[in-house]
């Protein structure tokens, strides 16, 4: 047996001497596959490491748990995507690439013409003959900015030229650079991790470990703004009282009502996070997110200023004031429709002024944009005759109004105008005394 291997391996040397021409051909090719298809795979390894530049593959730590990465793939909410992409791709290339070529294969052979089917092998194979090099001096030579047909053509009608692969590689820079942004954003919402600005919110201020800690100070402002809140304060008496005290708003100068807004619906106050409340749409323009791409919800995230009671309560009282303003606009479409029917208001002669006596009429102002109710007398002749009163249309619209009444028009402890009615006559006895 030993001598019969012996002889076997003789054979195979003396083969390999006689055919080593041939031998020493596949040497480039082996190396070629060795290099390119059997080292990089040692790389594989960095899908179980935390892969840090400076210590390289084999010196960064291992990741922990070693299936870290592959974790974090199968809980993105891209997973599934990405491996219905690549399935989709690749049965259609073998549903649509094969048969394709089968049937192109076939109904080239039965062409009649022995010229039109080199020709169309010619067309078809030529692609596969072309380098991206070629390709790309073909492309440069058709539209360089000095020597370029198309450029030259251009020049000849508008007397300039277009910068076409400048151009190009800017806006593919753009693009790239922009959705590695978009990336990085998102691994660090998902990690809980909140926009650096979140650290500049007012009422806070940035903490040495690299959170935020209250701003005592600032604090004691955010309190005073959801107390106003709670009580039914709008937007523009707790910009004025903050205006009226002399405390400087977030940027320095004086407060306005959007500040005021965003404040009372900001989730930061009450110790929360809104990661993603915003987002970039495909013309660059910055909308709120309303459900258009992801956004991330974290509790109890840092020291709250206020209770988490009382936030829900001001986003009760907002919301109510958003929902009466919406009926409000309802039950003025209602009577203006009323008025086209009828020719006047369901309120026309029900509502008279404390000064004169006279009647309030229907007026709209602000080009269509605001509905009062205003004294005829100061209308019809001039303002020294009555100071008279404006009566929002969206506050007489709920009251249940069904015999005349006198408004009364008065200021709370909070600056806000508020609006009464007592029926005529109690109010003419009551004058009259």
């Amino acid at each position: 047996m030993a001598r019969r291997f012996a002889m076997a391996r003789q054979r195979t040397l003396r083969l390999v001497l006689r055919k080593r021409a041939l031998y020493l051909m596949m040497i480039p090719g082996i190396a070629f596959l060795f290099a390119f298809n059997y080292m990089p795979m040692y790389g594989a390894i960095i899908a179980f490491k935390d892969f840090q530049v400076k210590k390289g593959i084999l010196g960064s730590p291992w990741a922990d748990p070693f299936y870290k990465y592959f974790l974090q793939f199968f809980q993105s909410p891209y997973c599934l995507r990405v491996l219905s992409n690549t399935l989709i791709i690749s049965l259609a290339k073998l549903v649509i690439t094969m048969p394709c070529a089968v049937l192109f294969a076939v109904a080239l052979s039965e062409a009649p013409s022995v010229r039109f089917r080199r020709a169309v092998q010619t067309v078809t194979y030529l692609p596969h003959f072309l380098s991206w090099i070629i390709v790309y001096g073909v492309v440069f030579a058709m539209l360089s900015e000095s020597r370029g047909l198309i450029n030259q053509a251009i020049k000849g009608v508008t007397g300039s030229t277009v910068n076409f692969i400048k151009a190009a590689f800017a806006q593919g820079e753009s693009d790239s650079g922009r959705d590695l942004m978009k990336m990085a954003i998102r691994h660090r919402f998902e990690k809980g991790i909140p926009s650096p600005r979140t650290r500049t919110t007012y009422g806070f201020r940035p903490a040495k470990d690299g959170g935020i800690v209250v701003d005592e100070k600032c604090a004691d402002t955010v309190r005073m703004i959801y107390d106003l809140a709670e009580q039914g304060v709008w937007y523009s008496k707790i910009r004025a009282k903050l205006n009226k005290i002399g405390i400087p708003s977030p940027t320095g100068t004086l407060w306005n009502d959007g500040q005021i807004a965003d404040m009372l619906h900001n989730v930061m106050y009450k110790g929360d996070l809104l990661l993603q409340k915003s987002y970039k749409n495909e013309n660059r323009q910055t909308c709120r997110n309303e459900g258009q791409v992801q956004s991330w919800y974290v509790h109890d995230d840092h020291e709250a200023i206020i209770s988490s009671e009382q936030w829900e309560r001001v986003q009760q009282i907002l919301a109510a004031r958003s929902a009466g303003i919406a009926e409000a606009k309802e039950r003025r479409k209602a009577a203006s429709a009323h008025h086209e029917h009828v020719g006047r208001y369901p309120l026309t002669g029900l509502l008279y002024c404390p000064h004169c006596g006279a009647v309030l009429h229907h007026k709209w102002c602000n080009n269509g944009r605001d509905e009062y109710w205003v004294c005829s007398t100061n209308i019809k002749k001039r303002a020294s005759s009555c100071k008279g009163i404006f009566l929002p249309s969206s506050i007489a619209d709920s009251w249940n109004i069904e015999a005349p009444v006198v408004v009364q028009r008065f200021k709370d402890e909070n600056g806000m105008v508020q609006f009464t009615a007592y029926p005529k006559d109690e109010y003419e006895a009551m004058k009259g005394e």
